[in-house]
């Protein structure tokens, strides 16, 4: 697996958005994926894999559309992590992913 600590975003948000039709889409964008976390955490308390799994699938697609391959790849890890029931993979992840520098994205 890859270091997914060292990953940032606020950089890849800023050289994609920057003159792009996604510049004015990136703050709502940015909103939504942050209410997904929390829907994360919430199905993580409820040991929802299945809901856990499919969230990830969809911020993978569009988070590889919107040019931000780091959380591509930690979604990547969450999704098997989420079809293979490991909770403790999935609650490390989690928790990189509620850290990110992406919410603080202009």
């Amino acid at each position: 697996m890859e270091n997914l600590e060292s990953i940032t975003f606020t950089g890849e948000a800023k050289s994609i958005a920057e003159g792009s039709f996604f510049e004015n889409l990136l703050p709502d964008y940015i909103k939504r994926r942050e209410a997904d976390v929390i829907t994360l955490e919430s199905a993580l308390r409820d040991h929802d894999f299945s809901k856990i799994a499919q969230i990830c699938h969809m911020i993978r697609g569009n988070a590889t559309t919107f040019g931000f391959p780091g959380l591509t790849n930690m979604c990547r890890c969450m999704e098997t992590a989420a079809e293979n029931s490991n909770i403790n993979e999935i609650r490390k992840t989690l928790l990189l992913m509620r850290n990110l520098s992406l919410w603080s994205a202009p």
